[in-house]
C-alpha cells in the first residue's frame, strides 16, 4: 500500500482497544486501532480495505497522556480519521502499521487525526416493529439499545420505509419523532427494496452489523412520495397559523376584536391562498377550524373567573392596584364617567320607586275588595314584580361599578403624586450627577494635560510658540474595489473562514465554531475571547481578521489592535481628548484616533459597499474595562433611536457607525480585573481551551485580499424574517429558562433576546445532523451568554448548576455541559461559590 494515496483525506472507521489489556510496567494503556471501511459517497474519500493488513487496522499510539479508554469513550466506536504521517512498518507484529495520535497537535499536525463520527449527510435506518398507525398514534418509538448516531432517521417496518424523522431528545426511554421544516412537516412512504443498492452497512471490528446508514441525497423529498403523512404538531400549526395572521393584520396595526376571533373560521381558507413558511392543507384547516372552536369555552370560563374575583373583597382590591399601576392609560377612555353612573343610579330609584306604589296600589285595591284581581292585573303585578328585582340587581352591580371607579380614582391620585415625587427627585440627582460629571471631566482634563505636558515636554513648545503637530487632517475614503464582488450566503463566509483557519493558521476549527463566531461578531456590538494564557486568543483575533480580508496595507486597513494598559480610566486614555489650554483635538493613539475618525465620516454610508472595522482591546481586563469602555457600553444596542456616539470633550464628539465591531482577549488571575454584571449582559464570552499553536508566526500569515462586505455578513448572520427556532431547541430552552425561574433567578431580558436571535441564526447556518451538534445553537449561545452570568454560593446555585447539568448533558449539549462540570468541581473546593471564570 502507498500511504501517500490516503494523507489528508476523510475516512470513516471503527474504534475499539483491548480492554482486557495490562501494561507490564504499570503504565495505562496507550493503544487503539482503527478499522477503515469502505464509503464512497456523501464526504468520504474511496479506500480499499486489502491495504491495512494483517486485520485490517492500524494501530494507533495515543501520547498526551490520554489512555485508550479515554479516546474510545470521548469519540465513541464510529469516527473519522485522517491520516496526516508516514505510518511505522513493522512486518512481524500483528498491526503492520502504526501512527502517533496527539490532541494537542491538532488535526493537519497529529500523524493521525481522530474525530467523532459527523453524520453530516446521512440518515440512519432504524428497524420498527410498528406500522404507520402506531407511529402516527405514539409519535415516538422505544429507545433502541444501539446508539442513534444521526439527528435525521428513516424508519424501516417490513418492505416500506418512513421518513425522514428528526429525533427529539430521549425522555423515558421513547425516542420523539418530529418533523422536518425543510419538507413541511411531511413524511414519505418509500418502497424499502428500490433504497437497497444504497444502503450503507457499517460492522464493528468483529465483523457484525453495527448501524446502517443511507445518504440523505438518496432519498427523494418526501413531497415527491405518491404516500404521505403530516406530521405537524399542534404547537407549530398554530404558531404558523398566528404568524400568517399577523403578517395579514399587519397594516391595519390594530389587535383583533373578540367578534373577529369568532369569524376566523371562516377566515382560515382565505388566508390559505395567501402562502406562507407553512403550507395549509385541508387536514391543516380542518385541524385549526376545530381548536378554534374552543374560544367560545374559553369566553365562559373567563366571565366566572371575572365574577369570583369581583365577588371577594381582597381580590377585587388587588385587582383594582393592578389596573391602575399597569392598565389604566388603556381602559380609561372605555369607562364611564362616576357622575353619569350616579345619575343613571338615581334615575333607576326613582323609576323603582314609581313601579314599587303601583304594584302597592294594585295589591292593596285587590286586598280591599274594590277591584277585582283579573288575570291581566296579576300577570301586570308580576312584570311589575320582576322588573323591580332586576332593577335592584342593576342598581347593585352600578353600586359596585361606583365603588371601583372611586377605588381607582384614589390610587390614580396617589400614583400621581408618588410619580411626581419620584420625577422631583430624578431631576435633583440628574442634576447632582450633571454636576459632578462636569467637575470630575474638567479634573481630568486639566490633570491629563499637565501630564501630556511634563512627560512630552509640550511646555518647551508652549513657552516657546510651538504648536504640537496637528492630528491628520482629512480622510481616506475607503476603496470599494477591495469588497469581494461574488454574491455570498452564510454557507460561503464560513466556508471561505474554515478554510483559511485549517490550511492557513493550522487551527482546529469546526464549522459550527466558525459560525459561532461569525454570529457572536456580527450580532453583538463586542465579543469576548476568554482562557488561560497561551490559549491563542489574540493570535485567533488576528486571524479571523485576515479572514474577512480586513488586514489590508495601510490606508486600507480595517482592524485595530489596542494594548491595554494599566490604570485606564474612560476611552480618552486610548483615543484623544479635547484640550482645553490649545483648544484643539489631541490623539492618545494615532493609529486609534485615525480609525475612529475614519468611522465618524462614514457613518450613514451603504453597508454593501463597507467593510466592517474591528477594533481589539488586547488583555481587556488588565484595567476595569466598564470604566475605560463605559462611554460605548451605551451604544450596545443597534436598534436604539438614540444617538450612537462618543464624546471628546469640548464639542467634538466621533459618531459610531453601524459597521463597528470590538472584539476584547481577557485572562483570569490574581493581576487582572473580574468582568462586571453590566459588561456579561452586553458581551458574548467565547472560552478557549488549550491547544496547540501552529509554528508558524501569525504575522506571516497572509491576508485574504479582498474584504466581506459589512451588508453580507448582516444578511447571513443577523435575524431574517423567516428565521424561526426549531421546535425541539425551543423547547430546550423553555426547560432552561424554568430551572432558572423555580430558583428565584432572572435571566436580563437583552440576554434573552440575544439567545433568541442567536438561536434563530444558529438553527439556519450551524450542522446538526447528530445527537451532539442538534442542539448547537443553544449549546453555545448557552455557555458563551447564560453561563457567563452565574455568580453566587449556597444551596440556590448548587441545585442551579444540578438541575442544569441534568438538562444540558454530555451527549446532548456537551460544551454547556463541560462547564457546568467544571464549576461544580471548582465549587466543591471554593467553599461552594459558582463562577463560571473560577479556575
Amino acid at each position: 500500500m502507498d500511504f501517500k494515496e490516503y494523507k489528508g483525506k476523510n475516512i470513516l472507521a471503527w474504534l475499539s482497544y483491548n480492554a482486557n489489556y495490562e501494561d507490564p510496567h504499570g503504565g495505562i494503556n496507550n493503544r487503539c486501532y482503527v478499522y477503515p471501511r469502505v464509503m464512497n459517497d456523501v464526504n468520504y474519500d474511496p479506500i480499499d480495505s486489502t491495504d491495512f493488513p494483517k486485520f485490517g487496522r492500524i494501530e494507533v499510539r495515543i501520547q498526551g497522556g490520554d489512555s485508550a479508554d479515554d479516546v474510545c469513550s470521548s469519540f465513541g466506536s464510529l469516527v473519522n480519521i485522517r491520516i496526516n504521517g508516514d505510518p511505522y512498518p513493522n512486518y512481524d507484529s500483528n498491526n503492520m502499521y502504526s501512527l502517533k495520535y496527539n490532541t494537542q497537535y491538532g488535526k493537519t499536525n497529529s500523524e493521525i487525526w481522530i474525530e467523532s463520527f459527523s453524520g453530516r449527510g446521512f440518515c440512519q435506518i432504524i428497524d420498527v416493529n410498528n406500522d404507520m398507525e402506531v407511529l402516527q398514534r405514539e409519535r415516538s418509538i422505544p429507545a433502541p439499545d444501539f446508539e442513534i448516531r444521526t439527528t435525521f432517521i428513516l424508519l424501516r417496518y417490513e418492505d416500506k420505509l418512513y421518513g425522514p424523522f428528526e429525533c427529539g431528545e430521549r425522555k423515558e426511554e421513547k425516542i420523539p419523532l418530529n418533523g422536518m421544516k425543510e419538507f413541511q412537516y411531511s413524511i414519505g412512504e418509500y418502497n424499502a427494496i428500490d433504497y437497497n443498492d444504497k444502503l450503507l452497512v457499517i460492522k464493528d471490528n468483529n465483523d457484525q452489523e453495527a448501524l446502517i446508514l443511507i445518504p440523505r441525497t438518496s432519498i427523494p423529498s418526501p413531497q415527491e412520495c405518491a404516500v404521505q403523512y403530516d406530521w405537524i404538531n399542534e404547537k407549530t400549526l398554530i404558531e404558523s397559523f398566528i404568524d400568517t395572521l399577523r403578517k395579514e393584520n399587519f397594516y391595519n396595526r390594530e389587535p383583533y376584536t373578540r367578534e373577529q376571533m369568532r369569524q376566523l373560521k371562516e377566515m382560515v381558507r382565505q388566508l390559505a391562498e395567501s402562502g406562507g413558511d407553512v403550507q395549509f392543507t385541508s387536514d391543516r384547516i380542518d385541524k385549526i377550524q376545530s381548536l378554534l372552536q374552543r374560544i367560545d369555552r374559553k369566553e365562559e370560563y373567563v366571565r366566572e373567573i371575572a365574577e369570583y374575583v369581583l365577588s371577594d373583597e381582597t381580590m377585587r382590591t388587588a385587582l383594582a392596584e393592578e389596573v391602575v399601576n399597569n392598565y389604566f392609560d388603556k381602559i380609561k377612555d372605555n369607562l364611564p364617567a362616576i357622575t353619569s353612573v350616579e345619575e343613571h343610579i338615581n334615575s333607576l330609584k326613582k323609576e323603582e320607586t314609581v313601579l314599587q306604589k303601583s304594584v302597592e296600589a294594585l295589591q292593596k285595591n285587590a286586598e280591599d275588595g274594590k277591584v277585582e284581581s283579573s288575570e291581566e292585573d296579576k300577570i301586570k303585578i308580576a312584570d311589575l314584580t320582576e322588573k323591580i328585582e332586576e332593577l335592584v340587581k342593576e342598581n347593585e352591580a352600578l353600586n359596585k361599578e361606583i365603588v371601583l371607579h372611586k377605588e381607582i380614582k384614589d390610587l390614580e391620585a396617589e400614583r400621581d403624586r408618588l410619580e411626581i415625587e419620584k420625577n422631583i427627585r430624578a431631576k435633583d440627582y440628574e442634576k447632582i450627577e450633571d454636576q459632578f460629571r462636569e467637575t470630575l471631566d474638567s479634573f481630568n482634563d486639566k490633570a491629563k494635560q499637565t501630564a501630556r505636558i511634563i512627560d512630552s515636554k509640550l511646555l518647551d513648545k508652549i513657552l516657546r510658540g510651538i504648536d504640537e503637530e496637528s492630528v491628520t487632517e482629512g480622510n481616506t475614503s475607503f476603496d470599494v474595489s477591495l469588497l469581494h464582488t461574488e454574491k455570498t450566503d452564510y454557507h460561503d463566509i464560513i466556508e471561505r473562514v474554515t478554510d483559511f483557519i485549517r490550511d492557513k493558521a493550522h487551527r482546529d476549527v469546526t464549522a459550527n465554531d466558525v459560525a459561532n463566531y461569525l454570529i457572536c461578531i456580527t450580532q453583538g456590538f463586542i465579543t469576548t475571547f476568554a482562557g488561560e494564557p497561551g490559549t491563542g486568543k489574540t493570535s485567533l483575533c488576528n486571524i479571523l481578521a485576515k479572514a474577512l480580508g480586513l488586514m489590508a496595507d495601510d490606508p486600507q486597513k480595517r482592524f485595530v489592535d489596542i494594548s491595554v494598559e494599566r490604570g485606564w480610566s474612560s476611552h480618552k486614555d486610548y483615543i484623544g481628548y479635547y484640550n482645553p489650554l490649545s483648544k484643539r483635538m489631541e490623539c492618545s493613539n494615532k493609529e486609534v484616533f485615525d480609525a475612529f475618525k475614519l468611522m465618524d465620516s462614514e457613518d450613514g454610508c451603504d453597508q454593501s459597499k463597507i467593510a466592517p472595522f474591528i477594533i481589539l482591546l488586547d488583555e481587556a481586563n488588565l484595567s476595569p474595562i466598564e470604566h475605560y469602555w463605559a462611554a460605548f457600553l451605551r451604544n450596545c444596542d443597534f436598534t436604539s433611536v438614540s444617538n450612537r456616539s462618543i464624546p471628546l470633550g469640548g464639542t467634538k464628539s466621533f459618531k459610531l457607525p453601524e459597521h463597528l465591531r470590538f472584539l476584547a482577549t481577557v485572562n483570569f488571575d490574581h493581576t487582572t480585573e473580574e468582568l462586571s454584571p453590566r459588561f456579561l449582559d452586553r458581551s458574548w464570552v467565547i472560552m478557549l481551551e488549550p491547544n496547540r499553536i501552529d509554528d508558524e508566526i501569525d504575522d506571516n500569515i497572509e491576508n485574504l485580499e479582498d474584504m466581506v462586505p459589512f451588508e453580507a455578513m448582516k444578511t447571513a448572520f443577523c435575524v431574517r424574517e423567516n428565521d424561526v427556532i426549531d421546535e425541539a431547541i425551543q423547547d430546550k430552552w423553555d426547560s432552561i429558562q424554568k430551572i432558572f425561574r423555580d430558583k428565584s433567578l432572572q435571566i436580563m431580558p437583552r440576554n434573552l433576546k440575544m439567545v433568541r436571535n442567536y438561536c434563530a441564526v444558529g438553527c439556519r447556518c450551524m450542522e446538526r445532523d447528530t445527537p451532539a451538534t442538534k442542539f448547537a445553537p443553544l449549546d453555545y449561545a448557552l455557555s458563551q451568554k447564560i453561563l457567563p452570568t452565574i455568580n453566587g454560593n449556597g444551596d440556590t446555585y448548587r441545585e442551579l448548576i444540578e438541575d442544569l447539568a441534568k438538562e444540558c448533558t454530555a451527549q446532548t449539549m456537551p460544551i454547556s455541559a463541560k462547564h457546568l462540570e467544571r464549576m461544580k468541581r471548582i465549587a466543591e473546593n471554593n467553599m461552594g461559590f459558582y463562577q463560571f471564570f473560577s479556575r
